[in-house]
């Protein structure tokens, strides 16, 4: 749940209108807050007396809950004016993952949670950006999969060198061998040329840009 209070300017909860006069700047604030860590969003919502579309426009937090938002008035006329805000599903879950990782810790359960949240604004995107989203899921599904090592094949190596040297089959070996090797190629060319998927990529600007066109909105106050 979002709280929403101690709204500026109004006048008697809104009973009389604020005056203002055109060209004016008008700059509103509230309390906006939320229990928890969740990251909250807001917005400013406006529009002509009697239109049904609203003009939304982003604020921006300060300190202590305080957001802030303004727009210029351009016509004379009277205005409605309210606010939406809501928590982020992405963001919070971006935040999170951003500390964890950085912390060295496991994130396989922040790659799950992530994993559906991009899956669930497939569902809404465009056919351009569902491609991109599409192309971010792959690197998911590399990252929940155990990373194949240089390891892996130097086991493999002493498992067919010892099986020769007792005369024993090593086809099945050399098959597994071909298989970790393409699959070592691919998961190299996947984090190429950014050397660290979780930072360049799930937590990088351009997932963070799609992802904020298609915002989950269901935990919101108004």
């Amino acid at each position: 749940m979002v709280i929403i209070e101690n709204v500026y300017p109004e006048i008697d909860n809104g009973t009389f209108a604020v005056k203002r006069t055109v060209g004016d700047t008008f700059h509103v604030e509230a309390d906006i807050f939320s229990h928890g860590h969740n990251v909250i969003q807001a917005l400013l919502r406006i529009r002509k007396q009697g239109e049904t579309p609203w003009t939304e426009i982003p604020m921006i937090p300060g300190e202590n809950d305080r957001w802030e938002g303004s727009c210029v008035l351009r016509e004379n006329t009277t205005y409605e004016y309210t606010f939406f805000a809501w928590r982020d599903p992405f963001l919070s879950w971006r935040k999170e993952l951003g500390k964890k990782h950085e912390a060295g810790q496991n994130i396989t359960s922040e790659l799950l949670e992530g994993k559906k949240l991009i899956q669930m604004a497939c569902k809404k995107a465009n056919s351009k950006d569902t491609g991109f989203l599409k192309k971010i899921l792959s690197y998911f599904d590399k990252e929940l999969e155990p990373f194949h090592t240089t390891e892996d094949l130097i086991k493999l190596v002493d498992t067919i060198e010892k099986n020769i040297n007792k005369e024993k089959p090593v086809t099945a070996q050399l098959k597994k061998m071909k298989n970790l090797l393409e699959d070592l190629s691919q998961e190299q060319s996947m984090i190429t040329p950014a050397q660290d998927p979780v930072r360049d990529i799930f937590l990088g600007e351009e997932l963070k840009a799609i992802m904020m066109k298609y915002p989950d909105q269901g935990d919101y106050g108004e």
